[in-house]
């Protein structure tokens, strides 16, 4: 039997499109991970449009703005994960737990930009919305509280990397 091919369009497709990319990404390929990124945006935008923006969309331009700034193209990366987060404020709510992720996710790109003070800004939102959301003894409050730790550690505010680092490694041991 051969195999049926979705339609140009099909939201599958889409699907499909964002999840290649993010493998890519996972495996390091990152290079392949922007380049499949960015065909992931375009075919989310053909089919689900770009105004309002939809989930997949939404999720298709955050998985190209992380490959981006894995490529070294921090500015542009942030700038489009910024932009991510806040529509995904705008569609599902300012404390919704995707919110919270995406704003955890421009920690390390801030860092890296040397924007320390955004970064750790940026750590202290993610806790509030991420621990609003999940429970405190969950591995993603855990990584929550280790990115707030790196952005105090970023700003050499020892004492409060070492107590959120030491949470975090509780809550996982």
């Amino acid at each position: 039997l051969g195999a049926a091919r979705l339609a140009e369009r099909d939201p599958l497709r889409v699907a499909n499109a964002v999840l290649l990319a993010l493998a890519l990404r996972y495996t390091r390929k990152f290079d392949l991970a922007r380049d499949s990124a960015e065909r992931a945006v375009a075919l989310a935008v053909a089919t689900h449009g770009a105004s309002p923006p939809h989930p997949r969309v939404i999720e298709a331009r955050s998985v190209y703005a992380r490959a981006l700034a894995d490529t070294g193209e921090l500015a542009r990366g942030i700038s489009m994960l910024e932009a991510a987060a806040a529509e995904t404020r705008a569609l599902l709510g300012a404390r919704n737990l995707q919110a919270g992720v995406l704003v955890q996710n421009l920690v390390d790109y801030r860092l890296d930009w040397g924007e320390l003070d955004l970064a750790d800004a940026n750590a202290a939102q993610a806790l509030d919305i991420i621990g609003g959301n999940v429970a405190h003894e969950s591995m993603s409050y855990a990584l929550t509280l280790h990115t707030r730790a790196m952005a105090h550690l970023a700003r050499r505010q020892g004492a409060d990397a070492l107590a959120g680092a030491t949470r975090a490694l509780g809550l996982i041991e």
